[in-house]
This record gives C-alpha cells, structure tokens and sequence, in this order.
C-alpha cells in the first residue's frame, strides 16, 4: 500500500471544464478577471472578514506583500522582527527581501512562538508569528503585547486554512494575517494565496502592490513600488471549486484526526514520542501530523516507513540552521533557542490526507507500531 507525504485536493474536471472553457473563449485569462473577483468575495464570506482578502499568485507574495504594505504605511526604511526559527524559511525569507533583520526567537510545546522568550530592542518593529502545521499561536496575548510595545502583529498562516481559536479565525480579531493556496495545502488553488487585513489603508496597498503598484490601469500610475503578484483565473475558478467543498473536506478530515490523536496518545504514553500541544481552545488543522521522536533519529524513522512505502518527513527545519541563515545567528543567540534547538533530527510529519479510508490508516499505523517494537 501506498500513503504519499501530500495528496492534493483536485476538483472533478467536469466541473471546472466550462468556467475554464469560457476563460479561454472570453480571452480573459488575468488582471482582476471575474473569477478572481469572485473568489475574493466567496472568501470574505467564508472568513466573515470585515474587508475583502487580497488574493495574491501565492503564499509568499501575501506574506511579502502585508509586511511591505505595513512598512509604507509607517514610513519604515529598515527595521528588526521577532520571528520563530522554527517556521518554513518563506516565513524569514519575506521579512529579508523586506530589508527586515530577522530576530530568531525560541518556541514552546505548541511549536509556535513563546511570548515569553521575546527579547525586544528599540529597532524591533514588527513580531511574525506562524501557524506551525496548522497550529495557531497564542494570538490573543500575542496581540496585548503587540499593542503594548507598539508593534505590527501579522500572523504567517500559511498552512492554516480552516484552524480556529474559540471557534474563530484570527482575522476576527483584526489580526492581520497571511494564508497559502498551494496544491500541498489543505485547500488549494494550484498556486495562490491571500492577505486578509482590518486597516482599510493596508487592504488598498496590497491591492496596488500586486499590480506593479497601481491602483488604477487606464493611467499606469503607480502609488507603491509593487510587483506583478496577480493570481490568474486558471488558479481562481480551482479556488472558487475547491472552497465549495471546503467543509465536507473538513469534515472527513476532522474523523482521521481524532483516530490520529487516539493512536499517538499511546505512543505518547508508553514514551516513544512527544506531540505537539493544541490548546483546548485551538482547532488545528492538522497539516500533517508531527511527532517528536524520544530516542530514535528522523532518519531512521523515515528510512523506514519509506521501505513500507509511507512517505514522511520533516518538513519544518529550523531557519538559524539553514545554510545562508546560520552564517547570520551568533552561537550565543543559537543557544537561546532551546525548545527549537530540541527538535532538531527529532521531529517528523507524518501525512494525514482528508480522502485516507480505514485501510490506509490501519497500514499506518501498524508500521509505526512496528518502528517502535524493533527498537
């Protein structure tokens, strides 16, 4: 039996066969055609945001585009953000091509940002927060702080389509954050993504960021110094399918979650692994599932289910240890990242796909069982 590391959801060809037919027969294939339009406003809905979200050509260009919009709007030049090491390098990469130092700060057992570790000086202006494998950081005290020291929260929520905290997404708590449409995710648009913001200045920048810094095409004016990040409507009508069937996707996927969650307890229990810690008032989605090995190595583990042809992997590395990014950490600063340093070659994501039946799970779990008694 096979069980890939992704299995992306794909709307049924016929479908989406006459929105696409028709994109190609109007000729109309980019630049805020109806189905992008249309998808912006089916995603406001779904969000219940109180401003439209700026749908972007995907995930890296949201989250570069709300922090560039962020340092326009407060005239920043240069500046520092707090921001974990233990995030997906696009999450850092976005705050650098911003001309923003990255300050690496330490995670706690829910493998997001601990607020107690951040250490703040005058030039910080901005704290990111991730939402690791779909696990929301605790972003209500994350925000008092924010708000306190005069800070930009923004949340990289890349993989955190459908999480919930008190049974609500974080933009209604006016925290502004990112989301990633990649066919990896748990919803997709082939590529894309989007920004969802509060501050209607933010919203209109975004809107100009993504169209080479126009707001208006008939004069070519520029108001921002943007990029071309537009989603085409290829990408839109796969979203707009996709979105329909977000919730009966959610629904399935919610029943292998709790089988997950059961079987991992053993584990737990009988100390062959930790888990990640979901808050009791945190719905996590779950994008893959992460395990933290007590004794053996990720490799080993890996190596493993790959001969039984289960396809895990780490996924999430520590950005300080990276190669263009450890030449920038001092090894002092390194040691300040225990919990995240912990993890290291000990951490593994385990797939969990919203179409696996009972046999897939059963296969699954079986041969971890089997890692773990040949110990």
């Amino acid at each position: 039996m096979l069980i890939e590391t992704i299995s992306p959801q794909i709307p049924k060809y016929k479908t989406i066969f006459k929105k696409i037919k028709n994109c190609f027969d109007e000729k109309y294939l980019t630049n805020d055609g109806k189905n992008l339009l249309n998808f912006e406003n089916n995603l406001q809905k779904y969000f219940k945001s109180k401003i439209k979200p700026v749908v972007f050509c995907n995930g890296e260009m949201s989250l570069y585009s709300l922090i560039q919009a962020w340092k326009i709007h407060l005239k920043i030049q240069k500046c520092k953000a707090i921001v974990p090491s233990f995030t997906f390098s696009g999450t850092v990469n976005a705050l650098v091509q911003n001309n923003i130092e990255p300050v690496f700060t330490d995670i706690d057992s829910t493998l997001t940002l601990d607020l107690k570790k951040i250490k703040l000086d005058k030039e910080v202006k901005f704290v990111i927060a991730a939402s690791v494998y779909g696990n929301i950081p605790d972003i209500i005290n994350i925000k008092k702080f924010c708000k306190k020291n005069k800070l930009v929260f923004i949340l990289d929520n890349a993989p955190g389509f459908c999480s919930k905290i008190n049974n609500q997404f974080p933009n209604n708590y006016n925290i502004d954050q990112i989301y990633s449409f990649h066919a990896t995710k748990i919803f997709n648009s082939v590529e894309g993504g989007c920004a969802i913001t509060s501050n209607k200045s933010i919203q209109k920048i975004l809107k100009a960021l993504r169209n080479f810094g126009q707001l208006n095409k008939k004069t070519n004016d520029v108001i921002v110094p943007g990029l071309n990040s537009k989603m085409s409507e290829l990408s839109a009508v796969v979203g707009l399918e996709n979105l329909k069937n977000i919730n009966s996707v959610m629904t399935k996927r919610k029943k292998i979650i709790k089988k997950y969650v059961r079987f991992f307890k053993t584990l737990e229990e009988k100390n062959y692994i930790e888990q990640m810690k979901i808050k009791d008032n945190v719905f996590c989605n779950y994008f893959f599932y992460p395990i933290i090995l007590k004794s053996s190595s990720s490799s080993n583990f890996i190596n493993f289910m790959n001969k039984k042809k289960i396809f895990c992997r780490t996924y999430y590395r520590a950005v300080h240890t990276l190669s263009y990014y450890k030449k920038k950490i001092s090894l002092k600063d390194s040691r300040k990242l225990s919990f995240t340093n912990k993890l290291n070659n000990k951490i593994i994501a385990i797939p969990l796909h919203s179409d696996m039946n009972n046999k897939h799970i059963e296969y699954l779990f079986k041969n971890i069982e089997k890692f773990f008694l040949s110990k």
